[in-house]
């Protein structure tokens, strides 16, 4: 735990055992991560981004659920100091400790997260309407053929990133699995076709000529105009925007930071 807690950082995204609840654990739930052991405590807070499913690790099978680290605390939570608390000394994790999960109470939660002191927010989850199930099923019945885990991993990091880069080789299926995808859940979507002959910025986001007074749009930036006043319309009507998806194919065909840099630094501020 200790390595793992040294890599990672607000936003990691990872995955860990389901051995119990599993029909309790929902999308947005927030969770503690325990280290065991003689330092045992409260290490990390994360929240759950997807449905528990099966899986193979290591040839076992087990269940597991998709989380994103929201904080790996500075001032941790120990076993120890639990263990004098007059609410807490009866957690389950303290009394049960060769389990994997652990159920506290709202309240239990609330004094832990109070002796934590300042908690970051959780991370918000997106996820498209519908189940995952109902989505696979939609993007099946498109005649695709595509393994439950890439289209699970593919789910939730839409739910919880603006922006996922598919790589794989040609023809597997990238370009058609995103557009599938956008349409099962409702999404408007456009293809952009990356030339390999961009160079700038320019090529993806257009360009003011001074001679003419004219901006020069492209079908990317046209894509954009039409997805923000579709946001606009969606927050002074008080309802959920439509998603708009872009899907940038082939899109290592140029050099990514010739044109992209602008608009990826511009999603990093927002």
């Amino acid at each position: 735990m200790d390595e793992f807690l040294e890599e990672i950082d607000s936003g990691y995204e990872t995955n860990w055992v389901v051995s119990r609840y599993r029909n309790e654990l929902q999308i947005g739930d927030r969770v503690g991560m325990w280290k065991s052991g003689p330092d045992a405590g409260l290490y990390a807070l994360a929240t759950v981004t997807g449905e528990v499913y099966a899986s193979t690790f290591n040839e076992e099978d087990t269940d597991r659920i998709d989380l994103v680290i929201d904080e790996v605390l500075t001032d941790r939570v120990l076993r120890e100091e639990l263990k004098d608390h007059p609410a807490l000394r009866d957690l389950s994790v303290i009394r049960q400790p060769q389990a994997t999960n652990f159920k506290v109470t709202a309240d239990q939660w609330a004094l832990l997260m109070s002796m934590i002191g300042d908690v970051k927010e959780p991370h918000e989850v997106s996820i498209p309407a519908g189940s995952f199930g109902e989505l696979a099923e939609r993007i099946r019945d498109a005649g695709m053929v595509v393994d439950d885990r890439v289209l699970r991993r593919y789910h939730h990091a839409l739910s919880t990133r603006g922006f996922v880069i598919l790589s794989g080789v040609s023809g597997t299926g990238k370009t058609w699995l995103a557009q599938l995808y956008a349409d099962a859940i409702g999404a408007e979507s456009t293809l952009i076709a990356v030339a390999p002959n961009w160079v700038a910025n320019e090529d993806l986001l257009g360009f003011y000529n001074p001679i003419d007074k004219t901006f020069h749009a492209t079908e990317f930036t046209v894509f954009l105009d039409r997805a923000a006043a579709e946001y606009e319309s969606a927050m002074e009507s008080g309802r959920d925007a439509r998603p708009f998806h872009v899907i940038l194919d082939e899109m290592n065909l140029a050099r990514v930071e010739y044109y992209f840099a602008k608009f990826l630094s511009a999603m990093e501020i927002v």
